[in-house]
């Protein structure tokens, strides 16, 4: 019930961050970039995909988990579309890295993400929650 309320919650402020920033949905393409081959990119040393810049890491700590957001921009202009947050999970208490996406206008796609987060302990869900609020305070304050 309470992760319930924590994945509602994260949705309400994906909701915010939406009216913020210069927009677009997210594509399934996209979702799967920012789900999977951006790790891959990293961890193989390659370039980011063609077409796509990303905006500087913001990492937020919150006790023994710490969160690196990535916005994915559509294009490499100054108001280019922001596509979703790419979004590093650690946990310090195992050692173990998550990669999520946070899709933006794109419901089906949100609620995938929401459904993967849910499967991490209630500590951790919670963690990621403040963190993703941190995080809207924070672009709600700078946009």
């Amino acid at each position: 019930m309470k992760a319930n309320f924590f994945l509602i919650m994260l949705m309400v402020c994906s909701l915010i961050t939406h009216a913020q920033l210069n927009k677009s949905r997210t594509t399934e393409e996209e979702y799967n970039y920012m789900s999977r081959g951006y790790k891959m990119q990293v961890e193989s040393g390659l370039d980011i995909k063609k077409g796509y810049s990303l905006m500087k890491p913001i990492e937020i700590t919150i006790g023994n988990y710490s969160f690196t957001y990535i916005g994915l921009i559509r294009g490499i202009q100054t108001n280019s579309p922001f596509i979703g947050w790419i979004v590093k999970a650690n946990s310090k208490v195992w050692g173990n890295n998550y990669w999520y996406s946070l899709p933006q206008d794109n419901e089906e796609l949100l609620m995938r993400s929401f459904e993967q987060i849910s499967t991490l302990d209630k500590q951790m869900t919670t963690a990621f929650f403040i963190s993703y609020a941190k995080l809207n305070l924070m672009t709600f304050v700078e946009f």
